[in-house]
C-alpha cells in the first residue's frame, strides 16, 4: 500500500505541474467557457451530524440545522432534469446524509429521470442501521465514500469522538458485503482518518477483515487536513496528524477557486451558496434563496459574476487563507475536458 500510494503522488504531482502550465496560459478562455456549463449540483438535504470529529467544523456550526423539504427537493431535481441533468452530490458542508431519513427516497426520486448520471455522497454510516440495506443499494445511488478512523475502536473514540465504532464497523461491512451480492452497484471507497502510521494502520486486525470483501485500492490513508478557514487548529488533531500547509506550488492562486465554478450548493433552507466545502454557516458566499427563484436563474447572476471577477482584487475573507483551494488547472485532466466538452451552453 505504501509504494503504490508514493508512486501515485509522484505521478498526481508531475500531472498538476502539466496541468498549471496550460491553465494558467489558457485562464481567460477557461474561465469564459466554464461560466457557460452547469458542471454538476450539490444538495445538502440535512446540516444535522451524530459525530463530533475533530478535524471538522461541525463543531464551530452556529447555523440553525434542519432537513430539506421533500417538494423543494423535488423541484430541484426536476429543474436539473430539464436542463440537461449531469452528476449529484449529497454530501452537506458539515452533517451527515443519513441523518436525513428521507434519503433513500430522494435517492430513488432522482434516479427516474434517465438523465441523471451519478448521485454520491460521504457518510460515517453509523445511521445506516435506520435503512434497509438492499433498499438502499438498489436505489440508485452510485458512489459512498465513508469517513471513518483507521480501524480501532480506541482510535474512533479520539478522532470522531463517538462510541458507535462496532455499530459502524457491522455497517460497513454489512454494505460491502451486500453490494458484492449485487455485483457492485455502488463504488465504495473508504477514507481513513488515522493518528497512526500507515504501517500501524494497514496493520489492524479489523482493517484486514475488510480486505477479504473490498480490495485496497478502495481504501484511503489521510494524514493531512484542513484548517477550515482557520477554525482548526493543529492542537486539536492529535498523532500523525497534520494540518495542511497553507504555502502549495501546486495550487497557485492565479485564478479563483474550483468552487466558484463546479456548480451550486443548495441548502437545506433554499439557500444557494458557491462553496459547498467551507461555508460552515452558509452565510459567506451565498448568492441567493430558492424563494426569489430556480437555482439556475441565481447561479452566474450578477453577485456571482462579481465574486468571480473581484477574486483577487476583493477575495472574501473565508477564501484568503482557505488551503482547501484549488485553480482552475484541476478541469484540464483529460477526464475533465472531456466532461465539459459534452455539456450544454446553458449560460449566456
Amino acid at each position: 500500500m505504501f509504494n503504490s500510494y508514493i508512486n501515485s503522488k509522484v505521478i498526481s504531482t508531475l500531472n498538476n505541474i502539466k496541468y498549471n502550465l496550460i491553465s494558467y496560459i489558457n485562464k481567460k478562455k477557461i474561465i469564459t467557457d466554464l461560466k457557460k456549463k452547469l458542471l454538476g449540483i450539490n444538495i445538502e438535504t440535512t446540516n444535522i451530524c451524530n459525530a463530533n470529529c475533530i478535524f471538522c467544523a461541525y463543531q464551530f456550526q452556529s447555523r440553525k440545522t434542519g432537513i430539506m423539504d421533500l417538494e423543494m427537493y423535488k423541484k430541484i431535481i426536476r429543474t436539473y432534469s430539464s436542463l440537461g441533468g449531469g452528476d449529484i452530490g449529497l454530501t452537506p458542508t458539515v452533517g451527515e446524509p443519513l441523518a436525513d431519513k428521507h434519503i433513500v427516497e430522494r435517492i430513488k426520486f432522482a434516479r427516474n429521470f434517465k438523465n441523471i448520471k451519478k448521485i454520491g455522497f460521504y457518510s460515517n454510516l453509523i445511521s445506516l442501521e435506520k435503512f434497509d440495506i438492499i433498499e438502499l443499494i438498489n436505489s440508485g445511488i452510485s458512489d459512498i465514500a465513508v469517513s471513518t478512523s483507521g480501524f480501532s475502536e480506541e482510535m474512533y473514540k479520539q478522532i470522531y469522538r463517538s462510541s458507535q465504532y462496532k455499530r459502524m464497523y457491522r455497517n460497513l461491512k454489512n454494505l460491502i458485503i451486500e453490494n458484492n451480492k449485487f455485483n457492485n452497484p455502488i463504488n465504495i471507497v473508504v477514507d481513513m482518518r488515522s493518528n497512526r502510521s500507515i504501517n500501524e494502520t494497514i496493520n489492524l486486525p479489523d482493517y484486514k477483515e475488510l480486505l477479504k470483501y473490498l480490495p485496497v485500492s478502495k481504501f484511503f490513508y489521510k494524514f493531512r487536513y484542513d484548517d477550515w478557514a482557520g477554525k482548526i487548529k493543529q492542537s486539536d488533531l492529535n498523532g500523525t496528524m497534520k494540518l495542511r500547509g497553507s504555502m502549495n506550488l501546486l495550487k497557485i492562486r492565479f485564478s479563483p477557486c474550483t468552487e466558484y465554478f463546479s456548480g451550486p450548493m443548495i441548502y437545506w433552507n433554499g439557500d444557494v451558496g458557491i462553496c459547498g466545502c467551507r461555508d460552515v454557516d452558509a452565510k459567506d458566499l451565498i448568492i441567493g434563496n430558492l424563494t426569489e427563484n430556480n437555482f439556475d436563474k441565481i447561479w452566474y447572476n450578477q453577485k456571482h459574476l462579481e465574486l468571480i471577477k473581484k477574486f483577487h482584487v476583493d477575495t472574501p475573507l473565508i477564501c484568503k487563507s482557505c488551503t482547501h483551494y484549488n485553480n482552475i488547472s484541476v478541469y484540464a485532466s483529460a477526464d475533465w475536458k472531456k466532461k465539459i466538452e459534452k455539456l450544454p451552453n446553458i449560460f449566456s
